[in-house]
């Protein structure tokens, strides 16, 4: 890989904040990287900036056939420097930190790392669509832009068998209750594209495709954002759909939430979901954080958009728990 593959297609932009000129910084670290050696240096840079103006960075690195990532990398090498991380230290990023379970990542997830050390200033040049949400990231679109261009290179499209078998045996069920003669195409994506902001689902008329992320969702999360877009689509056939149809609380959109939540009802009838939340108690069968969101201080009261801004006003396992609980209902709306 050559610097001018990424650089010369997207420069380096102008930058007004001093955040923003380390994340130029660390892109071109990451591409020195991939000239030296792409085997051994990853397409992620993070760095470490002290209270008294110190900076060290890394890129994430191979560690025994497994991913160290750039976050971690940063911090260890700024602790063999200058010892312990001070109060008031910040994290810069080309990607938001990791938050989810990942088979080939050499150590436990950079979020919880970052909470651990009491780091609560992050800032990122692109968020992960697979990881949880909330950090502060760069509103300069052409490092957005450069830093998504480097995380796309690995951040493949992934849902394992179960998931896909999943929605393969739901779709016949939401075609007969819909009364559908046929199908859009149905696209499983890391990320919607083209959406304003954070969402799970996008229904795109002129295509005739639904986009839905399942990537790091349960299940009955990526079904209920499928039969969402799917009565959108049944509402474009019957061309009931305008430029309002899209807005929180019109006559469509609360259709398309009332309709997909009967279509879940009867699907559950048929394939009962091996997991069953509880937000009220946080008790769950299976796998999940049972009792940790009443004993963190946190609920998961409220919509989406509240729970995120929560987490980002909260620390620590509080903050956590406000992603979780937010991640576990942003599959309900768009």
């Amino acid at each position: 890989m050559k610097k001018a593959d990424f650089l010369n297609e997207t420069p380096v932009p102008y930058v007004d904040t001093e955040f923003d000129t380390l994340l130029t910084i660390l892109c071109d670290l990451i591409v020195k990287g991939q000239e030296l050696d792409p085997d051994q240096y990853g397409m992620v840079a993070a760095a470490v900036v002290d209270p008294k103006g110190r900076v060290v960075a890394s890129t994430s690195i191979s560690v025994n056939d497994n991913w160290c990532h750039a976050e971690r990398s940063a911090i260890d090498q700024y602790t063999n420097k200058y010892g312990p991380i001070p109060k008031g230290c910040s994290i810069v990023t080309t990607l938001s930190p990791c938050s989810e379970s990942m088979k080939d990542r050499y150590g436990g997830s950079c979020e919880d790392m970052i909470e651990d050390l009491g780091i609560e200033d992050v800032y990122c040049g692109y968020q992960d669509p697979t990881q949880a949400s909330g950090y502060s990231i760069t509103e300069n679109q052409k490092i957005q832009k450069l830093c998504k261009e480097f995380a796309d290179t690995f951040l493949k499209t992934h849902i394992n068998e179960s998931v896909r078998q999943t929605l393969v045996d739901f779709l016949p069920l939401a075609q007969k209750e819909l009364g559908l003669k046929r199908l859009p195409t149905i696209r499983v994506v890391n990320q919607v594209p083209d959406a304003g902001g954070t969402t799970f689902g996008r229904y795109v008329p002129e295509e005739d495709v639904v986009y839905v992320v399942a990537r790091g969702r349960h299940p009955k999360d990526t079904l209920r954002t499928l039969a969402h877009e799917l009565v959108h689509h049944k509402q474009d056939i019957e061309d009931r759909l305008d430029i309002t149809s899209g807005d929180t609380g019109s006559p469509e959109e609360n259709e398309a939430n009332a309709l997909a939540g009967v279509l879940m009802r009867k699907y559950n009838e048929l394939n009962p979901m091996e997991v069953n939340e509880n937000f009220a108690d946080g008790k769950v069968k299976g796998k999940s954080r049972p009792g940790r969101v009443k004993r963190a201080g946190a609920s998961c009261k409220g919509n989406v958009t509240s729970l995120r801004k929560k987490a980002k006003n909260a620390s620590g396992e509080r903050a956590k728990m406000y992603h979780w609980c937010a991640n576990m209902k942003s599959g309900k709306k768009k």
